[in-house]
């Protein structure tokens, strides 16, 4: 070894010798010996075993055994890393890791809080559960169902965002919900998700108004919803999404209000016989009604219109937007809800 190198630790020149030296010469009884330093073992035993508890290294008298000082530093590194590190990182593991069970559980508290804000129509609350997906899939990246939530909850604000006329925002919640809906998709094939994703297709279409971007959206739309329809043929949410992607396409397109009360009142029967559980998805009863109360005042038929907001309303007495907004549109008042 040439250099600052004939300094290591582990050399056997130098301070070392003259240490031992030094020490060998005292006396028996000298108190100073009642030190007992700690006894090096190797990091890996003949075979192969790897030492995991702190107590193998014994304390021994200093004259049986090599000094702590005389241990290279690999040696010393490679102990520090098995005692200190290695240990974290299976608690690491251990934390991170979750049973079956309680990913059910995230994701049903996911869901939860997402209901619970969009029945009453809550932005504030809605922002607070992006920050709670977050979270979960921060410890479950790849929790699919966890995903699904996360998008639907993006969608959820992306239509708050529309009524408060951000397009800004609107655009941005639409795609980031697509992302995750997509992300969630590929690994857990629901109905909803690809419902959710033609609805969001259909407003990033009608976001845009660009001829370019119907051409590209539109196949993709409808093939999200193609593939809906064929997983949940009986999935109410599947057919509330259709009729209120049909009542904002033109005649032109196969959209229309015709066939999309015939889509809702459809969604309005199944949703009556509807036996999901959490943590697969629940919502849509309340936002049924509310989709066809709006296609009766487009229609003009305020008294059918009430009905409907009136039984939205027996759902989720909560909602400001039915309770402000548009029970008032329907009785031919102005809304009582400030502009956000």
């Amino acid at each position: 070894m040439t250099g600052g190198s004939s300094l290591a630790l582990g050399s056997e020149s130098g301070v070392g010798r003259m240490e031992r030296q030094r020490l060998a010469q005292r006396r028996p009884d000298d108190p100073r010996d009642s030190r007992m330093p700690l006894r090096r073992v190797p990091f890996r035993d003949r075979t192969g075993a790897c030492p995991g508890r702190v107590d193998a290294w014994l304390a021994t008298p200093f004259r049986a055994q090599r000094p702590l000082r005389s241990m290279s530093m690999r040696s010393i590194l490679r102990l520090a890393v098995h005692v200190m590190i290695v240990p974290l990182i299976g608690m690491g593991a251990r934390a991170g890791a979750q049973t079956s069970e309680e990913r059910s559980r995230s994701a049903d508290s996911l869901r939860t809080a997402i209901d619970t804000a969009a029945a009453r129509d809550d932005w504030i609350a809605l922002e607070a559960t992006r920050s709670l997906a977050d979270r979960l899939l921060a410890r479950s990246p790849d929790d699919a169902r966890l995903r699904y939530y996360q998008g639907y909850g993006l969608f959820r604000l992306a239509l708050i965002a529309s009524r408060r006329a951000d397009r800004r925002a609107y655009h941005d919640l639409l795609e980031e919900a697509d992302r995750a809906l997509e992300a969630s998709a590929a690994s857990l094939d629901l109905a909803e998700t690809h419902a959710l994703r033609a609805s969001v297709l259909g407003q990033l279409i009608g976001l845009n108004r660009n001829p370019i971007v119907a051409l590209r959206l539109g196949p993709r739309s409808g093939a999200e919803m193609k593939r809906a329809l064929a997983l949940g043929p009986e999935n109410p949410r599947v057919w509330l999404l259709r009729g209120i992607n049909t009542m904002h396409t033109p005649k032109m397109w196969g959209g229309g209000l015709d066939p999309a009360e015939e889509y809702l009142l459809k969604a309005q029967t199944l949703f009556r016989a509807d036996s999901a559980h959490p943590p697969n998805p629940t919502w849509g009863k309340a936002d049924v009604e509310i989709a066809l109360g709006q296609l009766h005042l487009m229609q003009n038929r305020r008294d059918a219109a009430r009905a409907d907001f009136a039984r939205a309303l027996a759902l989720e007495p909560e909602n400001a937007w039915v309770r402000d907004t548009l029970v008032r549109e329907a009785a031919g008042q102005s809304s009582t809800r400030p502009s956000p």
